[in-house]
């Protein structure tokens, strides 16, 4: 069995048009998106329209997800700290045509497994199944207290292959705001063979920066990301 493990597109429809191009030419039975389709960015909706037509995909909620569903179920205080730390992705979807996206993403779950292996799939750890961040260098003994063979994590847009015994910790790193210095990577995964691959993705970063330069309300910081 053959998987495809993306994450964290963040509303960054440059990048993600060119990924998905590419992903849908790889030969694998599964997709597997690890959330966070909201936040920093702005096309969340044009990344949703294109991600609902993807066969066969299992996916899951991200923290930002969940953010997003909490400030329109009417949380100031949250709403306000979003727009003062992250820009105005979150007040643009709020003011578009959301209600389908909204109810999409109340579907999703925490986690998922995938039924032909035993894997655990979410957006943080395991145990902070949203919030939960794992590196190249967090210390992983926890992942050994799961029965499970493959562990498909994001958030931390970092790409990372681990291996804890026969276990393989697998984060395809970011799609959207990719925060190790490189170009956006998703990966392929052979179950069978456990091996993987990160493909790198090159999109037309000035068009982004472009976007986000021609709104004063851009905090500095999304532009300076994709610099790195």
């Amino acid at each position: 069995m053959k998987i495809c493990a993306f994450a964290d597109i963040h509303g960054n429809r440059v990048a993600w048009e060119a990924a998905l191009e590419l992903m849908l030419r790889e030969d694998v039975d599964r997709y597997l998106y690890l959330g966070d389709s909201c936040g920093y960015y702005f096309d969340q909706l044009a990344v949703y329209a294109r991600l609902k037509h993807i066969p066969g995909l299992i996916s899951v909620l991200g923290n930002h997800d969940r953010a997003f569903l909490e400030i329109a179920a009417g949380d100031e205080n949250l709403r306000r700290l979003y727009l003062h730390t992250y820009g105005p992705s979150t007040e643009l979807l709020l003011d578009s045509p959301h209600a389908e996206f909204k109810t999409w993403l109340q579907s999703q779950p925490d986690k998922t497994g995938i039924p032909e292996i035993k894997a655990l799939a979410c957006h943080g750890a395991p145990w902070n199944l949203l919030d939960g961040y794992v590196y190249p260098d967090t210390d992983a003994h926890r992942f050994q207290d799961y029965a499970v063979d493959f562990f498909f994590i994001g958030h931390t847009h970092h790409p990372m292959l681990r291996e804890i015994g026969p276990q393989l910790i697998i984060n395809p790193g970011s799609l959207g705001q990719p925060r190790n210095g490189q170009w956006p990577t998703y990966a392929v995964v052979d179950c069978l063979a456990k091996t993987v691959a990160f493909r790198e993705v090159r999109y037309d970063k000035q068009k982004l920066l472009a976007e986000i330069e021609a709104r004063d309300d851009s905090p500095a910081y999304l532009k300076d990301v994709l610099l790195r």
